[in-house]
């Protein structure tokens, strides 16, 4: 049952990369991150355009300091903190938390 062409066979490639360790990491970014977070935002805009309130062509404008000082703010943790996801130190993908300024209106999370 368990041989070539049977959906259930052990080893074929399909399993195996299921069985391997996902190493899916998430952090707070650091504040000498700037430039690798303009990569990451702007890979993400060319990919989903409309699922993000601002456009690649504005965002590829940015001048280098706009993107430090967004990962400085992000790592600062103030009123927005920027979460990274890793896997095998390759940057996958990213959250912002906002802070909402109305009392006791807590975070939002893009």
């Amino acid at each position: 049952m368990y041989g070539p062409g049977n959906p259930h066979n052990r080893s074929a490639p399909w399993v195996r990369r299921l069985r391997r360790p996902m190493s899916l990491k998430i952090r707070q970014i650091r504040p000498d991150e700037g430039l690798r977070l303009r990569a990451l935002r702007l890979h993400a805009l060319a990919d989903a355009p409309t699922a993000f309130g601002s456009t690649l062509a504005r965002e590829e404008a940015f001048p280098e300091h706009v993107w430090h000082e967004r990962a400085a703010n992000g790592a600062a943790g103030g009123d927005n903190v920027t979460f990274i996801a890793e896997q095998d130190e390759r940057w996958v993908g990213m959250a912002i938390g906002l802070a909402d300024i109305r009392a006791g209106a807590g975070w939002h999370v893009c």
